[in-house]
């Protein structure tokens, strides 16, 4: 039996159970341990063959020698067809593989530019994406224009990472008029989320995540989530809660990165520039890392518990302190002021709460929609009003959790009604500095007048954290919320000029 990889006439054969001895032998010994898991997950769907069934225990022995050589990757794959071999008894050697398969800190301990106003932000970076055949996107287009306008008006440098059928889009309209974007070009744009595809470290050097199991990430969110949510968990809709699809009509599960090609894309357009990226070995999506700085003014980082309970399933730990052990020395800085912080009710924590520095965060408070879903489910019971009750207390008791987290780390805490679906999101933006160092804040425009007044009265009246709130266009910020991003997902703010 032949084990090919590709297919048609110039498909690569791998593997054939009916080649002699001598040679299985001397190829068991040349293939990579990657090559040998990828046969041993093809093979093992037809051990019913004694010539495969033999030939299976020739490469889980070969493999077995090599653990401590093989991908993170590999091992996952290995692990799970363990059990379809019945070899369950290798496991416990595999997973010890797994977790020891942690490859060195290559950030130089420097942590990603701060999301705060401190971070002083000159510099915006936004990915600009087309459709087919490079036709113009409106939402995307309307974004781009806004982030043109505001790095014109308040002298911001601008990264605008697209394809060359984008960039002449762009270039039509006058869009970048009086201004000197720094363009990369790449082959094709994986992602829309500036915020997520990329860190730019404060030393001026740039990393992406690095490559994780989809498989394993998932595993380890939803375990993450059973345990934590146990209590919040309607029994009637647990499982849509936990499903990787119905979840996202509940807290969408954030894995959109590692779904993608991001990593690569950013990568390879560091190569062209002849440049490395770095690494960071925890799976922390942009908005679910938001660096800032506590009373004291000392570096400290938020990351949500989502992002630590993925990681903590990548690498097989039994609970998060080696995870958070991992986020210090990427980011270095002690441990303890790495703060583990539940999910506000949204997949992302830059979508439910904003970090306005010196230790104060902004958190949302769903309590007064809560109370109304309650009377409306008292005066009309059915299906649809005991969902919405049941998803308003998940969404109000994982804000509290977060509330308590953010406390526990030192954090002062202020609770406000500052998003609602896609009507507006006023946590999820990018704090910014004009040529005078003063601070402006960019988010996400609304038709609802007097929400978007009341909270620039609070950004800037109250607690006087800007001077002045900059917002998207209304139509299409409303279409980026609803495919689950705003203004905060579509900018990255970088360090300026050395």
């Amino acid at each position: 039996m032949k084990f090919k990889t590709g297919f048609g006439p110039g498909a690569t054969i791998l593997w054939d159970t009916d080649w002699a001895p001598e040679r299985k032998s001397k190829d068991v010994q040349e293939l990579s341990n990657g090559t040998r898991v990828f046969l041993l997950s093809n093979m093992v769907k037809n051990r019913a063959d004694q010539k495969v069934l033999d030939d299976l225990n020739l490469l889980l022995d070969s493999v077995l020698r090599q653990l401590g050589n093989c991908e993170r990757r590999d091992l996952h794959s290995l692990r799970a067809t363990l059990p379809l071999m019945q070899a369950q008894q290798h496991i416990p050697a595999v997973e010890n593989a797994v977790r020891a398969a942690v490859r060195p800190a290559d950030t130089g301990g420097v942590p990603p530019q701060k999301k705060t106003p401190a971070g002083k932000t000159k510099v915006i970076a936004f990915n600009y994406k087309t459709g087919h055949q490079d036709a113009r996107k409106g939402t995307e287009f309307d974004h781009a224009r806004f982030f043109a306008d505001q790095a014109r008006a308040l002298k911001l440098g601008l990264r605008v990472l697209t394809t060359e059928g984008g960039r002449r889009d762009l270039l039509k309209d006058d869009v970048f008029k009086g201004l000197d974007p720094q363009w990369t070009i790449v082959d094709q744009v994986a992602s829309e989320w500036a915020e997520d595809s990329v860190e730019f470290l404060q030393s001026g050097e740039v990393a992406v995540l690095e490559e994780f199991a989809s498989g394993a990430l998932r595993a380890g969110l939803v375990a993450g989530r059973r345990a934590r949510w146990a209590a919040l968990l309607d029994p009637n809709h647990v499982n849509d809660v936990l499903d990787a699809t119905e979840s996202k009509k509940w807290v969408p599960e954030g894995l959109l990165v590692v779904a993608g090609r991001t990593r690569e894309m950013v990568e390879l357009a560091l190569e062209r520039q002849h440049r490395t990226a770095r690494h960071l070995r925890f799976y922390a999506e942009g908005g679910n890392l938001i660096v800032g700085e506590n009373a004291a003014g000392e570096t400290i980082a938020l990351v949500g518990r989502d992002s630590i309970a993925a990681t903590a399933g990548e690498y097989l730990f039994v609970d998060d302190n080696p995870v958070l052990a991992l986020i210090a020395e990427d980011l270095g800085i002690p441990v303890q002021r790495v703060i583990p912080v539940e999910q506000p009710g949204k997949f992302h924590l830059d979508m439910g709460l904003l970090f306005v520095g010196k230790g104060v965060v902004l958190l949302n408070d769903s309590g007064a929609q809560l109370a109304e879903a309650e009377t409306r489910l008292a005066t009309y019971p059915n299906d649809a009003t005991r969902r919405h009750a049941a998803k308003l207390r998940l969404q109000c008791g994982l804000e509290t959790l977060a509330a308590r987290d953010l406390a526990a780390g030192g954090l002062t805490v202020h609770r406000h009604k500052l998003e609602s679906d896609s009507l507006y999101n006023f946590f999820n933006g990018e704090f910014v500095a004009d040529a005078g160092d003063q601070i402006h804040y960019l988010t996400n425009g609304t038709d609802n007048a007097a929400a978007l007044k009341t909270f620039a009265s609070l950004l800037v009246d109250e607690l006087k954290i800007a001077v002045a709130v900059h917002t998207s266009p209304a139509g299409s910020a409303a279409h980026s919320l609803e495919s689950q991003g705003g203004v905060g997902c579509r900018i990255k703010g970088a360090p300026g000029p050395r």
